[in-house]
């Protein structure tokens, strides 16, 4: 009768390890559901109104900041109002402060945000 028995929890143990293993391994993958490394996006969405033109002057004057790593060119999206994605080196922080600043300061700058 034991003999049964063993051979039940030797065939749970063999069938465990490899799920166990390879949950671990998926884990690890979905700890990232987001923006996972830089250049992290953050979309600049301008007034309603504003020019292309308009929009890269207002780009220009920020892309000086240091978490700036790339600047992408304008483009009107299905809403209608005009984007542009700004890539950075940090989400959030005390290094991309003064690039918010400066696009909040910014006339033509409607919001700036990192999209999930």
């Amino acid at each position: 009768m034991r003999l049964p028995w063993l051979r039940v929890v030797c065939v749970a143990l063999v069938l465990a390890v490899p799920a166990a293993v390879s949950s671990c391994s998926i884990g690890q993958a979905q700890l990232c559901a987001g923006q996972c490394g830089p250049p992290f996006k953050l979309d600049v969405v301008f007034r309603h109104g504003t020019s292309v033109s308009l929009a890269g002057v207002a780009l220009k004057r920020c892309a000086h900041e240091a978490a700036v790593v790339t600047v992408g060119a304008p483009y009107r999206s299905a809403d209608g109002l005009l984007h542009a994605t700004v890539g950075t080196r940090e989400v959030g922080g005390p290094r991309t402060r003064p690039l918010l600043r400066c696009l909040d300061r910014s006339p033509p700058v409607l919001q700036a945000v990192w999209p999930d």
